[in-house]
């Protein structure tokens, strides 16, 4: 259940703590070592849902059924290929974000990515893959895997993975090549996976509009991080509409928000989570690339989790 502002003290980054306290350059060497929810199949020209996942009970609280009938099918299936991505790509060295936004290296512009794989401890892009859902009644071809190869290059992907329903066509196979992997993923097959998504923690599901359609959280790896001495649990997620971090704290048991640009207190008693953009007064040098989910208990701040951002 989301907390308010007044439970866990929310603040603006600038007016909660002087921008050293939360410095990237000092957390360098802090790193890391390293059930009413039924399914059913969403298919064109069909009145058919899918509700998400046969979890049910309070990790769904505030999911509405009518906000989970209005969600379209392109939406689900493209829910559907994050938690495949989890399974494919996931691990504590990666961070996997749904519906990305980064600005392209070519264009200039914003580029929105289905899903996207990066590393999670800093933002090298030699291992960046994207992820293209493509729920389509037709097979893919040629047109779609060029457009989408220079799509990789724009947000500068070391790979590509196009994830399609229907299959593609010879000529899209061959022009695929060594750089982007055409895989056929068919509706029921995706509703197979294990579901990774909560809804999101703050207003996202509470607006009007087409923004019911987004607020749901990717939640990623289980991450053993130390404070004093002693190694705590956390997991993260992102929400992949109003893209701010989402943490699990085990030492309390408490799932909140942390929006961006803010600094947030969990349940424990000293413990603080923040969001942080890469800047100058971050110690940041050079483009900003990352925003970063960063803690810290008495100490310096530990780095967790990173949305990129180019």
């Amino acid at each position: 259940m989301w907390k308010g502002e007044s439970d866990y003290g929310q603040q603006p980054l600038n007016e909660a703590l002087h921008p050293t306290a939360w410095s990237l350059r000092s957390c360098v060497a802090a790193l890391p070592a390293a059930g009413e929810l039924g399914r059913c199949v969403a298919a064109r020209g069909l009145a058919v849902c899918m509700i998400y996942s046969e979890v049910g009970g309070n990790d769904f609280e505030g999911l509405t059924m009518t906000a989970a009938l209005e969600t379209p099918a392109w939406l689900i299936y493209e829910r559907c290929v994050a938690t495949f991505a989890v399974e494919e790509f996931g691990g504590i060295e990666t961070t996997i974000t749904s519906n990305a936004k980064i600005l392209g290296e070519i264009s200039g512009q914003e580029r929105q990515i289905d899903v996207l794989v990066d590393t999670r401890w800093d933002a090298r892009t030699d291992g960046r893959i994207i992820i293209d859902a493509k729920e389509h009644a037709d097979k893919i071809d040629i047109n779609d895997v060029e457009a989408f190869e220079g799509m990789m290059r724009d947000c500068r992907a070391h790979h590509g993975v196009i994830v399609c329903t229907n299959g593609h066509t010879e000529g899209a196979e061959r022009r695929a090549e060594d750089a982007i992997t055409i895989t056929l993923l068919t509706f029921e097959q995706a509703l197979k996976f294990d579901w990774a998504f909560k809804p999101c923690l703050g207003p996202c599901l509470t607006k009007s509009g087409r923004k019911r359609q987004r607020g749901m959280v990717l939640w990623g790896e289980y991450i053993p991080t130390g404070f004093n001495g002693l190694w705590v649990i956390v997991q993260t997620g992102k929400c992949d509409g109003c893209h701010s971090f989402h943490v699990w704290c085990w030492d309390c048991g408490v799932r909140f928000i942390v929006p961006n640009e803010h600094v947030v207190k969990c349940d424990c008693e000293e413990r603080e989570w923040a969001s942080v953009p890469e800047s100058p007064e971050s110690g940041h040098v050079g483009e900003p690339q990352s925003i970063w989910l960063m803690v810290r208990e008495g100490g310096l701040p530990i780095a967790l989790d990173r949305r990129p951002i180019r």
